[in-house]
């Protein structure tokens, strides 16, 4: 951007003529540039209860504001997508909880309210077998009863459970007192 004079002499082979020419350049707005951001790798790989924490920095060269925008989305196995804006700031952490296996994309977008400047990265969240949840039981029953003892069938996982009995029930959970 700037303003710039030069001279041009035109010669039509009898006669010369000088003259000055001014050009002037106006400068255009520029994106602005993601300059740094919490990992290089396209790929990060996570386990579900895990939280994935980020942030980047961006630069204005016009000295615009820059505005942040991290979303992330989900594509489900009916191949729908779901965007879910996760913050406006520099930084910030998403949470994926037991249930969060799967693949996803990490968005940012820098914004200096004209242009903007997008980055994305593929994160990979692990299923975590979680251990069965199995509360103590007390149960009471009288003499010449049968105790017959039953659990949950399958864990929070969805997993099917078998038990296994200490000496007086037998293999099914009963007992005949």
């Amino acid at each position: 951007a700037g303003r710039y004079v030069i001279d041009v002499e035109v010669n039509d082979q009898d006669v010369d003529v000088e003259k000055r020419l001014e050009i002037i350049i106006y400068e255009t707005n520029q994106p602005p540039t993601i300059t740094s951001a919490f990992s290089g790798e396209d790929l990060i790989m996570i386990k579900e209860n895990e939280s994935l924490v980020f942030e980047a920095s961006a630069e204005d060269y016009d000295g615009q504001d820059i505005n942040y925008s991290w979303t992330i989305t989900k594509q489900d196995e009916n191949e729908s997508l779901t965007d879910e804006l996760i913050t406006t700031q520099q930084q910030g952490e998403k949470y994926f909880d037991f249930e969060s296996s799967g693949e996803y994309t990490l968005s940012l977008i820098v914004s200096d309210g004209d242009l903007d400047s997008k980055k994305e990265w593929d994160i990979n969240v692990e299923h975590v077998n979680r251990a069965p949840n199995v509360e103590d039981l007390e149960v009471i029953f009288l003499e010449s009863e049968t105790i017959e003892i039953e659990f949950q069938q399958t864990d929070l996982d969805g997993d099917n459970l078998t038990y296994s009995y200490g000496e007086i029930l037998d293999e099914d959970g009963t007992w005949e007192t």
